[in-house]
């Protein structure tokens, strides 16, 4: 369950001045602080700053499915509850009588509905392309690519946010305490975490209060380091639960969800109907060539009772 929407790895410039006159003996150490400074625009020049990434953190709590190339765009999910169905008692002479009570499957569904195109588009010049050995193509599909991770993130976050059919009111701080009630109310609705951990999804706000609350006593501070959710092999671990901290999370809420490591544990599922794809065409008038990157997606909360909305406000 990973989004690796388009190629992240840049070739990185080879031959900037200062290494190439490193590598012919003709610039020394000392004088790498006494360049003139006509050279330095040129450095600049040769890398490109694409800033901080985006990294993808919630898209691993949803269970993904591609229905790309099929027909239709909704997917009808019947599930049925913990308690379809309650054991009855029945003596031999009511047996023999009236024979077994015969109750019917009643399932409900959830519909996934497929949402608008998603997409980013660029223009590059032939000026620039003229101008520059760099691949502004590959730097701005990257950030393109960055930017529908985050929207689809956005998407996620919302859907979880609408869907918790529990809340757990934290009085304005997420406490070690919180968590563990948290992890009884699931445990109640017969969730259990004797399989993989519970995922805990926090913003940066609400991880500090967990870190700056606890010792090593009352909070884990070891990795997850194996099993199914190869995901999160290296997240931190708090209160027995897989920690991701993400600036999506909304500030004052945290949410504690059963892991999606099969379809039956799935709170979300997310389906493709176009995975993000590229497209580019000639602008000969005004000499360029635009880029476009889009995805059509949708997404929907398939168990309310396999999530808990931890409320700080």
């Amino acid at each position: 369950m990973k989004y690796n929407f388009v190629e992240k790895e840049f070739e990185e410039a080879k031959k900037l001045i200062f290494e190439e006159a490193m590598s012919s003996g003709t610039l020394g150490t000392t004088d790498v602080t006494g360049l003139n400074y006509s050279l330095i625009p040129y450095l600049v020049w040769k890398e490109i700053s694409l800033g901080a990434s985006r990294v993808s953190k919630l898209g691993k709590a949803v269970f993904e499915v591609d229905i790309s190339g099929q027909e239709g765009n909704k997917i009808h999910i019947a599930t049925l509850s913990r308690d379809e169905f309650t054991a009855q008692t029945i003596d031999e002479e009511t047996l023999d009588s009236d024979g077994l009570t015969k109750s019917k499957l009643s399932p409900s569904s959830v519909r996934l509905s497929i949402g608008d195109v998603i997409y980013n588009a660029t223009r590059i010049s032939d000026i620039m392309t003229e101008d520059s050995s760099l691949s502004w193509v590959r730097a701005s599909l990257q950030k393109m690519g960055e930017s529908i991770a985050y929207k689809i993130e956005q998407d996620i976050e919302s859907t979880l946010y609408t869907s918790c059919g529990t809340v757990v009111s934290c009085a304005g701080t997420l406490t070690y305490a919180k968590v563990l009630e948290a992890k009884g109310e699931l445990k109640k609705l017969s969730w259990y975490d004797d399989v993989e951990p519970f995922i805990l999804l926090v913003n940066p706000d609400d991880e500090q209060d967990l870190l700056k609350e606890g010792t090593t006593t009352t909070i884990q501070y070891e990795r997850y380091k194996e099993g199914s959710l190869e995901d999160f092999i290296g997240s931190p671990i708090y209160a027995g639960c897989i920690a991701t901290v993400s600036e999506v999370v909304r500030s004052k809420f945290a949410y504690l969800m059963v892991a999606p490591y099969d379809f039956q544990h799935a709170n979300i599922i997310f389906a493709w109907k176009r995975k993000p794809k590229t497209e580019s065409w000639r602008d000969e008038q005004k000499q360029r060539d635009v880029f476009a990157l889009s995805t059509r997606y949708g997404l929907v909360a398939k168990e309310t009772s396999s999530s808990v909305l931890l409320s700080n406000t």
